[in-house]
């Protein structure tokens, strides 16, 4: 679970990132399932785009980050953050800050 600092740190990590997943007329099939997790696996950060989902987006992006065992970062518009670490710790890009205790 993500503390303030930690989401806030990743907020402005992802405030420059385009959308690197469209949802479409499709919804979130396991196809985009696996697509998101492969993102999500090289990159950590991810921005994903709802185009026909507006009203749904809260409930597609629970779904999303409960499937991948991934944190939402923030859902501004049409457009949600999600986080997770790499499973390669070798490989991991992004080094959040320490949790307030």
């Amino acid at each position: 679970m993500l503390d303030s600092a930690q989401r806030k740190f990743l907020k402005g990590l992802a405030h420059n990132l385009q959308p690197m997943v469209l949802v479409g007329k499709g919804g979130i099939s396991d196809g985009v399932r696996e697509e998101i997790s492969t993102v999500l696996e090289s990159h950590e950060l991810v921005k994903i785009k709802f185009n026909d989902f507006k009203a749904e987006r809260e409930a597609l992006s629970s779904q999303v980050v409960d499937s991948l065992e991934a944190e939402l970062v923030q859902i501004i518009g049409n457009v949600a953050v999600i986080y997770r670490a790499s499973s390669n710790t070798e490989n991991r890009k992004i080094k959040l800050p320490k949790k307030a205790r």
